[in-house]
């Protein structure tokens, strides 16, 4: 500013005022070097990067810079004090198969902040182009990496071991803020080698797994200091679960007992932020759990393999999952509980096959709500034989209200697949009854 703008500044106050708002204001620009060279973009730095190089992210208002996870791989790159930029990254995850035992590796172990490698640090700094759970997978290929690296003796690296709950602290978080379970399956080692036949452990259970109490006991004998948070200490009581299958099925006792503490417990700002399974995982096999909305240790679910021992053991509210397979029904399942949940795989994943010969399901409960499976109902040619038989629990009672059906197939009873016998207020969403060879209806309404 020239003496005539000083004078003019000096008797136009709120004319200055605007001026030095403007200059004290104005965003920072993006600033990209190699050593004492800057670049116009960032893929010019990575075009001249050249082994022991680094890439300085000077400054920025809050630019994203965006990339890919091969790009990046293995490049040196340093987010500089004052920097706010956001380095996104293009990476989406295959499944894990027979075909692909193993996620692919793209190293970002030398991204850092002001110098610094910690998850803990690093984590707002990258964004990626997937999904969640492909970021969490971008940051746990690379410690699994390094702690491959070492085995069998991974357990004496401080280092790897620190990285390990430093995600885990953030994968707390995820959990405590209501946000889903990731249970995309990730690890599939047996002695250092991918073997998807013999082992399929999950995000969830890879990453809190390093977080039990014995573990982080055993990684970090006294006097060194628990590197877990606050949150991630909550999960040191869940058992580890390691992912050992065997045709396809979960052959560990410690695969049903993580299940079965995850289910009991609820944290975070949702009402049921880690009764988080619509349908159990099929490698769980013929389970059954009760889950109430239990949030103290040692709370667990309970786990059944029958579907009307299950529900005799349920109190009101109570959710009752049921996983993929087949089951054999052979006595009469009661519902006269208000207010349960009964949820299943699919239709045509969970199978429940009644050999009874009177009533498949009795309904006398109110507020209940049955969905995603299909029901073989009682065959025999009796005027019991029904599938569904949803009525009061006495003549002199008020009608049954709340029903929900949903995602439901019902078959093969003697009488009519779904009789509603004085019921006021029902859904019947997405469901097939099928009368045929029968001397029922599919749905009867009676009074």
């Amino acid at each position: 500013m020239d003496l005539r703008a000083r004078k003019y500044a000096h008797y136009a106050a709120p004319l200055a005022l605007t001026l030095l708002t403007s200059t004290l204001f104005t965003p920072k620009a993006l600033a990209i070097a190699i050593g004492s060279t800057t670049y116009p973009t960032f893929a010019d730095a990575l075009a001249a990067y050249q082994p022991n190089d680094v890439i300085e992210i000077e400054q920025s208002d809050s630019g994203e810079i965006s990339t890919t996870a091969d790009a990046v791989s293995g490049k040196k790159i340093d987010f500089e004090a004052g920097s706010t930029a956001t380095l996104k990254i293009d990476v989406q995850y295959p499944t894990l198969s027979e075909a692909v035992q193993s996620l692919p590796l793209y190293n970002i172990s030398q991204i850092t902040v002001v110098g610094q490698a910690d998850p803990e640090v690093v984590w707002e700094r990258i964004a990626v182009t997937g999904t969640i759970a492909d970021k969490f997978k971008l940051f746990w290929s690379n410690q699994d990496a390094q702690y491959y690296t070492n085995w069998p003796n991974q357990t004496q690296s401080q280092i790897i071991n620190k990285v390990g709950v430093q995600i885990g602290n953030i994968y707390a978080a995820h959990l405590n803020a209501g946000n889903a379970p990731i249970l995309d399956i990730v690890q599939t080692k047996i002695s250092g080698n991918p073997n998807f036949a013999g082992r399929r452990q999950s995000l969830h259970d890879n990453i809190l797994g390093n977080l039990e109490n014995g573990v982080i006991a055993g990684r970090f004998p006294s006097p060194a200091v628990d590197p877990r948070t606050a949150a991630a200490l909550d999960y040191g009581t869940r058992p580890v679960h390691d992912g050992t299958v065997n045709a396809g099925l979960y052959t560990k006792a410690q695969a049903k007992t993580s299940l079965a503490w995850d289910l009991a417990w609820a944290r975070g700002t949702g009402p049921d932020s880690l009764d988080y399974f619509d349908a159990l995982p099929a490698m769980f096999g013929n389970t059954i759990t009760v889950d109430s909305k239990l949030t103290s240790p040692p709370a667990t679910a309970v786990l059944y393999t029958d579907l009307a021992t299950a529900v005799n053991a349920a109190s009101a509210s109570d959710r009752i999952r049921i996983s993929a397979g087949n089951f054999t029904q052979s006595a009469t399942v009661n519902l006269d509980e208000n207010s349960l949940t009964l949820i299943g795989a699919g239709q045509g994943e969970t199978v429940i096959t009644s050999q009874t010969s009177s009533y498949g399901m009795m309904w006398t409960g109110n507020d209940i709500t049955l969905q995603d499976l299909s029901y073989n109902g009682p065959t025999a040619d009796a005027g019991s034989s029904y599938g569904f038989k949803i009525q009061p629990p006495s003549a002199a009672s008020q009608p049954v209200t709340g029903v929900t059906i949903r995602n439901v197939t019902v078959s093969g009873s003697g009488r009519a697949e779904i009789d509603l016998h004085y019921v006021d207020g029902a859904l019947i969403e997405n469901v097939t009854a099928s009368g045929n060879n029968t001397k029922g209806a599919g749905v009867a309404l009676t009074t």
